[in-house]
């Protein structure tokens, strides 16, 4: 877990990790300098609690970023299996056990579960589920989630990963660099030979903080635009550097990074960041991304369909049943005029 000005957040998302049903637990908190009252929380916690004792401190001698905190926990956790998650964000009581059976009876690089969008008052706003799964082989993810567009999110939290997996890939997080998140999961989906999903829901995630850049625009800085050109060229270094991937797949991959580059740009369009350096910024993404994403010729179809994917599911569904009824309408009139 990450520590950097949370005081607000960590009590109860430690003490969520601390009441955890599985017992062989190492909670490691990771310092990561900032300078509220978080640490002491967690130090008054570490004493006071019946678990204290799970608790490991690791403290850096410099301000690393999250996804330094992250490579640390990689480079740190003792265990056999590691599980990120926020500081700002909790799990339910049973979320280690559930993933730790899955895991251990799979045998699977990963396990992912559900997600409870949660507002800062603890208010339900939207669940996503997965379907119960277990997919093996090389490229398993890939296919999965680009090829046959199945939803993993990105995010690091809420899986649970063999940390000799992690370690044998050299799975790791860009430091100092927003939007770090993309990068490892690219990482995870181009090297993963099994995982597993549970429709179980054991994260909750806090996606209205106030200063979370994921409320669009707000909170979005000159830094989270030129991130971008660093991440995206990183995703395609590791795309060009896999010879394992077909044709077809490389297609699907360039599909989905294209419209993520569009996805992750669009906040900064309604943010504070002066227009001139919105063109500049722009045009130093589509020098380095773009133009190398779009190598692989793209049909109306193919954005067309995935576009459809991308609506939430009972408007997909609606769509659907519109365009069935619509065919039975058209074959019946046609049946009638023979």
């Amino acid at each position: 877990m990450p520590i950097y000005n949370v005081e607000k957040y960590i009590e109860r998302a430690l003490l969520s990790a601390l009441n955890q049903t599985y017992q062989d637990l190492e909670i490691l908190i990771v310092d990561d300098l900032g300078h509220d009252n978080s640490m002491n929380i967690v130090h008054q916690l570490k004493s006071t609690h019946p678990r204290g004792n799970c608790i490991r401190i690791i403290t850096h001698k410099k301000n690393l970023g999250l996804g330094g905190t992250r490579n640390t926990a990689i480079e740190s956790a003792q265990g056999k299996y590691l599980y990120f998650m926020d500081s700002d964000d909790a799990i339910v009581p049973d979320c280690i056990e559930t993933l730790y059976n899955i895991i251990s009876q799979e045998k699977v690089d990963f396990v992912a579960a559900g997600i409870n969008q949660i507002d800062e008052n603890e208010n339900s706003l939207k669940i996503t589920n997965y379907p119960n799964i277990t997919r093996k082989g090389k490229l398993c993810m890939a296919q999965y989630f680009y090829e046959e567009k199945n939803d993993i999110w990105v995010t690091t939290w809420n899986k649970l990963y063999n940390l000799s997996f992690l370690k044998e890939f050299h799975i790791h997080f860009l430091e100092h660099v927003y939007h770090e998140d993309i990068v490892m999961h690219a990482m995870l989906a181009l090297n993963t030979r099994s995982f597993s999903l549970t429709n179980r829901t054991t994260y909750l995630y806090n996606c209205k903080r106030e200063d979370s850049i994921t409320n669009i625009g707000q909170g979005y800085t000159l830094k989270h635009l030129n991130d971008l050109t660093i991440v995206f060229s990183e995703i395609r270094r590791l795309i060009q550097a896999d010879n394992n991937l077909s044709k077809h797949l490389q297609k699907a991959i360039n599909l989905y990074y294209l419209f993520e580059i569009y996805h992750r740009y669009l906040p900064a369009m309604y943010s504070n960041i002066k227009r001139s350096d919105l063109i500049k910024g722009l045009a130093r993404l589509s020098q380095n991304c773009i133009p190398p994403i779009l190598e692989t010729r793209l049909t109306f179809k193919s954005i067309k369909r995935f576009l459809f994917l991308k609506l939430p599911f009972s408007i997909q569904y609606r769509i659907k049943s519109h365009k069935y009824k619509k065919k039975k309408k058209l074959d019946k009139k046609k049946i009638i005029n023979k």
